[in-house]
């Protein structure tokens, strides 16, 4: 097996690429689609209980300033609501071009939840109130969003970390012991980071080390998690519940001049620190992954064989060219079957391409084929994963690399034998 060596060029030369969709990509539309057509057909099904006036209160009660109550026909804007999220399900079911498919889904969550607090407000005597319900939404949304920038970063290290509802539970744990007892805010916070650190090591070592399945394994941890923390709570917690689970709260914090501004102050600027820190974790992410070369800027999932275009890179079977921009060039693979074969990471050469290990038994000369044929199963996540790892060790100094923005054109052949 042996291919070409990677050629960067002018990325205004590469000649026109046309992205053929996967049978993933397909699936995840179809679903999103018909999800967005229940959801618009839910609405319709509301208007059979929405009558009278929705109301929306746009300032708290106390507020130095006080925006009028916006009123609006409860009925017409359920089904208006409805039918703007219907065609937009049908929009993203039918493959829209451009960036229309994004559009459309924009316009069918923001249509449902319009319609949904228009069916709830409908006809009730108090006016919905809009700034304290996102207010106490982004509140709780908060755990989450630090707990969505935890999984990108490991799939971003070739981790599937499933274990996060486990670090949440731990964490909060042991921060509300260690607040009850020390009566500290900070003191809690840092318990609770030494303790999601603790789950992390835990999968880190099974998942790198011993090589353990990363999904079963993150389903164990969350289990343990769930075991721990119960135990303590009936054992320790429970029986002194003054002692151990009387934990300070968080203080919200008002930024000066911007608290102020009417209906948005009180939503985004008078919150706690952890908030803060959520929307500055997000901003921070998202610069490492795009603007820098510390995580790359394309996933280390890559896409097969065939040509192609696009982001990624990878190998699969059979021949032919692809394009991309901003991945390091690196591969490598596995050969799996029945049997029990040998496993990566193997040596890449940029001369001959990918080496992939043999059959743990591979047939003689004349022999008939293996009852059970083997594959070849391609793993670019774990193979520029290794590589890069090889590379920081000063192992592996021939490794190939783009800097994001970058291209590259290669072509490649696979050839498999004794199958």
């Amino acid at each position: 097996m042996t291919a070409a060596e990677p050629t960067v060029t002018d990325l205004a030369a590469l000649p026109t690429v046309h992205r053929a969709e996967s049978a993933a990509k397909r699936r995840q539309r179809y679903s999103a689609g018909v999800l967005i057509i229940l959801a618009g057909a839910l609405l319709l099904f509301f208007l059979f209980s929405t009558q009278g006036l929705a109301r929306f209160a746009l300032s708290n009660a106390f507020d130095a300033v006080q925006l009028p109550t916006l009123e609006v026909p409860g009925f017409a804007t359920v089904a208006v609501c409805g039918v703007l999220c219907v065609f937009a399900g049908v929009g993203y079911l039918i493959k829209l071009p451009g960036r229309l498919p994004a559009v459309a889904g924009a316009v069918g969550g923001l249509t449902f939840v319009i319609g949904f607090l228009a069916w709830a407000a409908a006809g009730r005597d108090l006016p919905f109130p809009v700034s304290n319900q996102f207010a106490g939404t982004l509140t709780v949304a908060t755990p989450l969003i630090f707990g969505a920038l935890c999984g990108v970063l490991c799939e971003r290290a070739g981790v599937v970390n499933v274990s996060i509802e486990g670090q949440f539970l731990v964490a909060a744990f042991a921060a509300a012991v260690v607040g009850s007892v020390t009566g500290s805010v900070p003191a809690a916070l840092f318990a609770a980071i030494l303790a999601g650190m603790a789950m992390a090591a835990l999968l880190a070592l099974f998942a790198i080390k011993y090589l353990v399945n990363q999904v079963v394994l993150g389903v164990v941890l969350n289990l343990l998690a769930i075991g721990i923390t119960g135990f303590l709570f009936d054992q320790l917690v429970e029986p002194a519940s003054a002692e151990f689970n009387s934990a300070p709260v968080l203080e919200k914090i008002a930024i000066p001049g911007l608290s102020s501004i009417p209906f948005f102050g009180p939503v985004l600027f008078e919150q706690t620190i952890l908030a803060y820190l959520a929307g500055l974790s997000v901003l921070l992410v998202w610069f490492v992954l795009f603007k820098t070369v510390l995580m790359w800027s394309t996933p280390l999932g890559g896409g097969g064989g065939g040509r192609g275009g696009g982001q990624g890179g990878g190998a699969g079977r059979g021949g032919g060219q692809g394009q991309g921009q901003g991945a390091p060039a690196a591969g490598g693979g596995r050969a799996g079957g029945a049997t029990p074969t040998p496993s990566g990471p193997f040596p890449v050469d940029p001369a001959q391409g990918v080496k992939v290990a043999p059959p743990a038994v591979p047939p003689g000369e004349g022999a008939p084929a293996p009852t059970t044929k083997g594959f070849i199963a391609f793993e670019p996540m774990v193979a520029i994963t290794n590589a890069l790892n090889l590379a920081h060790k000063g192992v592996y100094k021939d490794l190939q690399s783009i800097p994001p923005g970058g291209s590259w054109e290669e072509s490649f052949w696979l050839t498999t034998k004794g199958y």
